[in-house]
């Protein structure tokens, strides 16, 4: 199962005009419009990484575990996602915060979790929506403009790709491209779990720069288990290899086909979009609407290969690391058949 990225503050980097409400675990006793939370100037954001089956931080989802330890649980542990706080700031910005309660007790929060920019420190942050059984995104898989995709008529930049459009996959030949979607965010100063990665050339195979979202998956090979798909920010061992922190806005696009593809990007072999609860999550409510129109319910195309989790990713990366092999990638000759 692949591994997510949530910011989280606990409870002693905050003050409530309703702290009764806090642990209640439908959220239920929050008063929306009057109630407010206030994230003191030095409190301290954390990254934690949550292990799931699906791209979405729930309630009552068995699956939801940490991946490392933390707040004094292990690692395993079940954490989920009790009650959906939606606090605007004085300019009007909108911020969604989850309750977060671990190890199946649900009459307690541990804090507050979010995916996207910061809330503002030191001002009353306004509750203007609250709901149960809401589900947070974690995080988009996609490309950046500029990654140059091959197509039956060459390379072509990501962003000037039609709907049609034929594209060279490993497994299936020229596929029709079904779906172009797009995606733009912005970020605050900072680290943000949604920043790209930058992979400089030749860092896989021959391929070359490639910027793609943390959680877009390239394939690799495995001695055990033969290629497999791993996210790209299991590469940050690599040399060069890095996060753009100084990105403050990305524009993200996602590729859909009938089924998961491999495709070639600037020489990378890599995933197209895998139409999974995540994708759906992801994208506008017009996107999904289509994007289930062509591959049916969530879930139901397969992946094109076994996906690691980031965890086990870094493992396999950091074989190589230690004993300066290159990244281990499938064999192909010049016209994209394996050799």
């Amino acid at each position: 199962m692949p591994d997510y990225d949530l910011r989280f503050f606990d409870l002693y980097q905050m003050q409530t005009s309703n702290w009764g409400a806090v642990h209640l675990p439908d959220g239920g006793s929050w008063n929306v419009g009057t109630d407010t939370i206030y994230l003191y100037p030095w409190a301290i954001i954390d990254t934690v990484s949550v292990t799931d089956d699906d791209g979405g931080f729930d309630d009552d989802d068995v699956t939801q575990s940490l991946t490392d330890g933390y707040f004094s649980f292990w690692a395993g542990t079940n954490v989920q996602n009790e009650y959906l706080l939606t606090v605007e700031d004085s300019l009007g910005n909108q911020y969604q915060l989850a309750g977060v309660t671990a190890d199946h007790n649900n009459f307690y929060v541990e804090g507050f979790a979010f995916v996207g920019d910061t809330p503002p420190t030191g001002e009353n942050l306004l509750i203007v929506g609250v709901q149960d059984s809401a589900s947070m995104s974690y995080s988009p898989a996609c490309f950046t403009p500029g990654a140059m995709v091959r197509t039956e008529r060459g390379e072509v930049p990501v962003e000037h790709l039609r709907e049609s459009e034929m594209v060279w996959t490993l497994d299936h030949g020229a596929q029709p491209l079904r779906m172009v979607a797009g995606r733009h965010l912005r970020f605050s100063a900072g680290p943000h779990p949604h920043k790209p990665i930058l992979i400089p050339a030749g860092t896989i195979g021959s391929g070359g720069r490639l910027v793609v979202s943390p959680q877009h998956r390239l394939l690799l090979r495995c001695d055990r288990r033969g290629e497999v798909l791993v996210p790209a920010k299991s590469l940050l061992a690599r040399r060069g290899v890095r996060v753009m922190q100084g990105k403050r806005a990305v524009q993200y696009l996602h590729l859909a086909f009938e089924r998961h593809e491999i495709i070639m990007v600037d020489g990378v072999l890599t995933e197209s979009l895998h139409a999974g609860p995540m994708a759906l999550r992801g994208l506008a409510p017009a996107a999904q609407q289509r994007l289930h129109r062509i591959i049916g319910s969530p879930g139901a195309s397969a992946p094109a290969r076994p996906m690691l989790t980031v965890r086990d990713g870094r493992t396999l990366v950091a074989r190589h690391v230690g004993r300066r092999l290159p990244t281990p990638v499938p064999a192909l000759d010049r016209k994209g058949v394996r050799a």
